[in-house]
């Protein structure tokens, strides 16, 4: 596919809008529109490295935070490196982009990357401006159709009542020997916190191939790697230069680390990676934790380098923090150590944190990072996770406990729990009911039919909701799933319950999902639900 010498261009257009609580879409959109022309530098069976240049750029940024505003001409030449399977693996952009301005580009392209292989239905993980996600690929001839089916919970939000929900998100692409002819994504995208929905965002984005609107990039001037979406496993962090000693390092720390509010993933992992090079600059970061002068987003920010350093001495710095004075900080020190350090001693430390620590909601926080321990630590972490939250569960006391318990397992991914949470989707207690639903997941496919036998005797919204929410984070409707379905739709009496049936039924590729959709828009009486069907449905299908 990749020939050195060899050249594309396509036209680029984008745009977000943001919908009311209501539903309806607010008149204000970003937009952003280009010509990207791409030029083959090299090739191997590795992959290949590309030069890229915009031209015609048109930007429109209405929704956008001001510190995320982009106010720099974007012409310069940026490279990309692709493997063979057509995905980024890497950036390299010019070192006066700022954050704001590689973030804008770096998404508009990572929107449109399509991870290929040869079957014919295939499973990736990648990664947006939300954070990673599982997508899910059929292919039909030279087309493949992608499917976002959730967001890990790789920042530990889950601690902190966060989710980010995927109502509808779809991609679809046609290849020809050179690449991407045409490149299609709708998407919509929530972020809650609880029950709150915060932002409630649609996406169009369009590529297509147009080469006679080629324009060879310029010769790039000095390039850094940045990529402010991916964190590579190895935890260290493109600098914008490489201290040549402590005295040049401790320069750029203080460069780095002089505001902490705002700050983005660019401005975290350069400062990581120099705590990396340089474990003793952690000290003075945590330092700064002392007193009240840090507000709360400065704080997290602390945490989020400290878990991104990776360094030992990092580790024992967030170790010793889960003791820290300000409930919150302990919260945050339980949330990075469990996603840097998920070993045996960091399980006991957080099991230790949950029975000793007086504030409930960070003894809370303690057993849920434990279970994040339990789905990524070694064997031996893992049976710790297992046994100790079990115990935490049969030897539950009130209902906090129960509930904190039934997240853990959740988060823990494990297998071994599904008894546990399958008999406490009928539990008496609504809320028991609903937090072992949104525990199963990522339990996958095995949770299916425990949450479908739930749903058809719960009587209780919120927890209904729970469990139709968990079935669209899962995945899309199954082929026999969609009988079932439409006799849900058709017997549920709450409206919010078949709006997340409808939901879920709009991610289905077949036209049999949109026939039932079809069928139940002349029978819904619920106005607002007719209006949901038609945005997922066209109009000429349901006259």
């Amino acid at each position: 596919m990749f020939e050195p010498g060899s050249s594309v261009a396509y036209d680029l257009s984008s745009s977000v809008s943001a919908r009311g609580q209501d539903g309806a879409l607010a008149p204000e959109r970003d937009a952003f529109s280009a010509v990207v022309s791409a030029r083959v530098v090299s090739a191997s069976e590795r992959g290949a490295s590309l030069q890229l240049a915009l031209s015609g750029v048109e930007l429109r940024q209405n929704l956008a935070q001001p510190e995320d505003r982009v106010h720099q001409a974007l012409g310069e030449t940026f490279e990309i490196d692709v493997a063979p399977s057509c995905r980024i693996v890497e950036f390299r952009f010019p070192l006066d982009w700022s954050d704001a301005a590689q973030r804008l580009v770096a998404g508009a392209l990572r929107t449109h990357e399509h991870v290929l292989q040869s079957d014919l239905a295939w499973e990736v993980d990648q990664t947006d401006t939300l954070g990673r996600y599982r997508a899910k690929y059929t292919r039909a001839g030279d087309a493949v159709t992608r499917r976002k089916v959730l967001y890990y919970d790789d920042n530990g939000l889950a601690a902190f009542g966060m989710t980010i929900l995927v109502p509808h998100a779809t991609a679809r692409a046609s290849f020809d020997a050179r690449g991407i002819l045409r490149s299609e994504v709708r998407e919509r995208v929530q972020i809650r916190v609880g029950s709150e929905t915060r932002a409630d965002l649609d996406q169009r984005s369009q590529l297509v191939r147009d080469d006679s609107k080629y324009r060879a990039p310029a010769p790039a001037t000095v390039l850094a790697v940045a990529d402010p979406f991916v964190v590579h496993d190895e935890g260290a962090a493109a600098l914008p230069h490489a201290p040549t000693d402590l005295g040049e390092a401790w320069a750029l720390y203080a460069e780095l680390a002089a505001v902490l509010d705002p700050f983005t993933m660019s401005q975290a992992r350069s400062l990581a990676g120099l705590i990396a090079a340089h474990p003793s600059l952690a000290d003075d970061l945590v330092a700064r934790l002392e007193g009240d002068a840090l507000g709360e987003v400065a704080r997290s920010s602390i945490f989020w380098v400290l878990e991104l350093a990776a360094t030992d001495h990092a580790r024992a710095h967030l170790t010793s923090l889960v003791d820290a004075p300000l409930p919150n900080d302990r919260i945050r020190a339980a949330v990075a150590l469990s996603g840097a350090a998920p070993t045996l001693d960091v399980g006991q430390r957080l099991l230790d944190m949950y029975y000793e620590d007086q504030e409930p909601t960070a003894a809370t926080a303690g057993l849920l990072a434990l279970g994040v321990v339990g789905a990524s630590g070694d064997a031996s972490a893992q049976r710790f996770a297992r046994e100790s939250i079990g115990a935490v569960f049969e030897d539950a006391q009130t209902q906090d406990e129960r509930l904190a318990a039934l997240s853990a397992m959740g988060n823990t991914g494990d297998p071994e729990f599904m008894p546990q949470l399958a008999l406490s989707l009928h539990d008496e207690d609504p809320s028991v009911r609903g937090t072992a639903a949104e525990a199963m997941r990522h339990l996958g496919d095995d949770a299916r039919p425990h949450l479908q036998a739930a749903l058809e005797t719960e009587v209780e919204p919120g927890a209904a909701k729970s469990v139709m929410r968990t079935l669209r984070e899962i995945g899309p409707p199954r082929p026999d799933d969609l009988g079932w379905a439409s006799e849900r739709l058709d017997a549920a009496p709450s409206v919010a319950v078949r709006g997340e049936l409808i939901a879920w039924l709009a991610a289905d590729p077949t036209a049999e999902g949109s026939a039932i959709l079809i069928e139940r828009f002349h029978a819904e009486p619920s106005s607002a639900l007719r209006q949901l069907i038609g945005r997922y449905v066209p109009a000429s299908e349901l006259r």
